[in-house]
């Protein structure tokens, strides 16, 4: 079965573009196989509009095109974040008849295939995260992640921001991985004893070898003045939303989504106990954009922040 999904606009995973159309491909049986994917010139275009630093893509349909060497292929036995990624460089030809893109290349397994530009070291789109979290402790926030592989990877800044936007670097972790490279499962944390009153957003910025860095999402974190803590994640979101409190009693919480103009769009009541407490909210239903975030504990408004839902 092959399956091709074009997304919205381009995307982007460990800080890299790629192409808004890419492919999974899911064979009756595994094997050695010569593969051919097909691609417009619109595709590009939108790539190279994103590209930022990255090398371009083709600029026109043409097998002249000085471009063709940067492209490059992540394969992933699974889904981005999920499974080992290995760098194709394919054979690409531009047929006029048709007027697309060929890109072929031999393969000994199938999975999905995620068309970039090349970067410094070859490197496939570079750790692949199993998670990060952050884990409110009694006076402090400790930050973990879990990668699943990592190539070319030097160390991990942990930074914080107070709106999510301007953020700093509280300490760094060194890569646990062999030369930076591996894809053996890794642990690794980090603690901040001194978080602040209200809004701690908490990233981690991964940095190569090369010095090419990437974020992850951010985590929110908040230390309200009455002692009560909320973290809601991921941000951005496909489809739950976790919302942990920890409170210092018994409470009767109420969370409510809120689209740009106001309106309540969802509403969830739960019971919660003294200590760390954990609501889900399904956003698989509501459409993407921003919505506002308000939790109630007792019918007191003790938070309010924002999340994006993406498709």
């Amino acid at each position: 079965m092959s399956m091709v999904t074009v997304t919205p606009t381009v995307q982007t995973y460990n800080g890299q573009p790629y192409v808004r159309r890419n492919y999974t491909i899911t064979p009756a049986s595994n094997g050695p196989a010569t593969v051919t994917l097909y691609l417009t010139q619109a595709d590009f275009a939108d790539y190279n509009a994103a590209a930022g630093s990255f090398p371009l893509l083709p600029t026109s349909g043409n097998n002249a095109d000085p471009n063709i060497p940067n492209i490059r292929i992540s394969k992933v036995d699974g889904t981005l974040g999920t499974g080992t990624p290995t760098v194709i460089t394919p054979t690409m030809n531009w047929d006029n008849t048709l007027m697309q893109w060929t890109a072929t290349f031999p393969v000994t397994g199938f999975s999905q295939f995620y068309f970039h530009s090349a970067n410094p070291g070859n490197a496939a789109l570079s750790v692949t995260y199993k998670k990060f979290i952050v884990q409110k402790e009694a006076s402090s926030d400790l930050v973990k992640w879990t990668t699943l592989s990592e190539s070319n990877n030097s160390h991990f800044n942990v930074q914080r921001s107070a709106d999510g936007q301007a953020f700093e670097t509280l300490g760094t972790v060194n890569s646990k991985a062999a030369n930076g490279a591996g894809a053996t499962e890794l642990n690794y944390q980090f603690e901040d004893n001194n978080p602040m009153i209200g809004h701690n957003y908490y990233r981690l910025e991964q940095v190569d070898i090369d010095n090419r860095n990437s974020y992850t999402e951010s985590i929110d974190i908040v230390w309200n003045a009455n002692g009560s803590v909320v973290s809601v994640y991921p941000n951005p979101t496909r489809d739950i939303l976790n919302i942990d409190l920890s409170i210092d009693k018994i409470a009767q919480v109420e969370i409510k989504l809120l689209d740009m103009s106001g309106r309540v769009v969802k509403s969830v009541i739960a019971q919660t106990e003294k200590g760390l407490n954990n609501i889900k909210l399904n956003m698989s239903e509501v459409a993407s954009g921003v919505y506002g975030v308000q939790v109630y504990e007792n019918n007191k408004l003790t938070h309010i922040s924002k999340v994006r839902k993406n498709d």
